[in-house]
């Protein structure tokens, strides 16, 4: 099976609201919102300090992960951020 965003944005909502949260860690992290938002600080600060593409890379795949995290715990839609960059296309913020 084949990677995608919805397929992990699925998979990380079916975790979502288990009875036990040691199961593993996405399911922990579910459970804990301030611990997500740690995450996402810590994550987004060491892809601005990444100094090899090697490390971009990993970096961001770590970030976009609690950042999926982070959208499941806010009820937030990938398809709706989706949209939102599509209704930003060309279009400056005032």
């Amino acid at each position: 099976m084949a990677f995608s965003l919805p397929r992990l944005e699925h998979a990380l909502r079916a975790r979502q609201g288990t009875t036990d949260p040691r199961k593993s860690y996405t399911q922990m992290m579910l459970a804990d919102r301030e611990g997500v938002k740690r995450k996402l600080q810590n994550e987004a600060v060491a892809l601005v300090h990444a100094e090899s593409r090697d490390d971009v890379l990993w970096e961001t795949a770590d970030l976009l992960y609690f950042v999926m995290l982070n959208l499941v715990q806010e009820g937030v839609a990938l398809d709706e951020v989706v949209r939102e960059l599509r209704g930003r296309a060309g279009r400056r913020r005032s």
